[in-house]
């Protein structure tokens, strides 16, 4: 199902070109030819779920977005590159359920299912302490 389309607007963002999103179908809160934010590519957002970007919030890079996230600001995501042992993109951000998610390489779950995941595999050496002090600002962020 395809739920949004990239519409001709798009702006400038340190040097990429980003694409304004419209929605094509009702979901959630969402209604057919409601503007969003903006993307610079589709793997940014995901067509499943009832995510959204709105307002002039920009999604970049290897940022994705999924589930049911409502991202309307900067204050309602936090991402972090080059972190851990694969120096991947860590994408957490607030549902509307008040739960934080966490996308990090082919993890994807709540913020304390990531704890627990970086506990098991990296203990307390140097890359569970990156992914550890990464929580720690992913909180502080997302919080109320």
């Amino acid at each position: 199902m395809t739920k949004y389309k990239l519409t001709d607007k798009t702006k400038e963002f340190y040097g990429l070109t980003l694409h304004q999103i419209v929605a094509v179908t009702e979901f959630g809160n969402v209604h057919v030819g409601d503007l969003g934010g903006w993307i610079e590519k589709e793997s940014n957002l995901s067509q499943k779920g009832d995510c959204w970007i709105s307002g002039d919030a920009r999604i970049t890079g290897n940022a994705r977005i999924s589930g049911d996230a409502q991202i309307k600001s900067f204050h309602d995501i936090c991402i972090m590159s080059c972190f851990g042992s694969e120096g991947r993109t860590t994408t957490a951000f607030n549902c509307k359920d008040k739960t934080i998610k966490v996308n990090c390489g082919c993890f994807n779950g709540t913020i304390n299912e990531f704890e627990e995941r970086i506990e098991q595999t990296h203990g307390n050496t140097q890359y569970g302490r990156e992914y550890k002090t990464m929580v720690e600002l992913i909180k502080i962020h997302l919080s109320d």
